[in-house]
């Protein structure tokens, strides 16, 4: 386990004595298996959604997992009415598919599943109807499907999805070994997110680092000793910042 303990980014959440929330969780802190359903990403055509698909299916090859790509359109971009505009819709994903890259998953573990609607909202019901292990999607701009630009779901999905959320940033260069980054505000730990970021980095062999939101030292110093026992063997490389 790799430490930059000194370095972390000054916040306003100071003022809540932090200690007296953290330690009671330190008695109680385990690293959970990565889920048995399937990864699900949403896409809309975007260079960011590529990007996203791609981490999501070496996501998903690393953990033996199928993986779900979904998209959202709006009945109303195609004629022919609804059943023609969700073949249609199903039809423009498995073109754009074709291009990339799904980390040596058959076809037989991709499966496309489209819904009309806003992307957020129905990236949710996706995520709950599939029982995604993970809901994955991007953070760019408008894609080429569709109008529906999947960065601006962001709040939603965190907010509401019944599954676990990654949102995978920027739209070009190599992605499956890129760092995981967790933030954590330790005036309102969620020590679920820390322990699900260290299962994905375990999973994907990636780097971690956690972000550190606070002006108070002493609030490092008790999460530091959170991170350490989530700390394994075939763990990742892990900075504090």
């Amino acid at each position: 386990m790799k430490m930059a303990g000194s370095k972390y980014t000054p916040g306003s959440a100071g003022q809540i004595p932090v200690q007296e929330l953290l330690v009671p969780l330190l008695d109680d802190v385990s690293l959970p298996e990565f889920g048995p359903g399937p990864i699900l990403v949403g896409v809309d055509g975007s260079k960011s959604a590529a990007r996203a698909c791609s981490w999501a299916a070496a996501l998903a090859a690393a953990a033996g997992r199928s993986l779900i790509v979904a998209h959202a359109y709006s009945v109303g971009d195609f004629r022919g009415g609804p059943d023609v505009a969700a073949q249609s819709s199903r039809d423009e994903v498995a073109r754009w598919l074709t291009a990339i890259e799904t980390g040596g998953l058959s076809e037989q573990q991709v499966e496309i599943i489209v819904a009309s609607g806003d992307a957020g909202s129905a990236l949710v019901r996706m995520a709950m109807a599939s029982n995604a292990s993970l809901l994955v999607h991007g953070a760019g701009h408008v894609g080429a499907i569709s109008q529906h630009g999947l960065g601006r779901t962001t709040q939603h999905t965190t907010f509401r999805s019944p599954s676990p959320v990654a949102v995978v940033r920027g739209s070009g260069g190599p992605v499956a070994k890129a760092p995981l980054v967790v933030g954590i505000d330790p005036a309102d730990l969620n020590v679920a997110a820390i322990s699900w970021s260290f299962a994905l980095a375990r999973v994907l062999g990636s780097p971690l680092e956690v972000v550190v939101v606070s002006d108070d030292a002493k609030a490092v110093d008790i999460v530091e000793r959170l991170l350490e026992q989530l700390v394994r063997p075939d763990g990742p490389i892990v900075e504090l910042y």
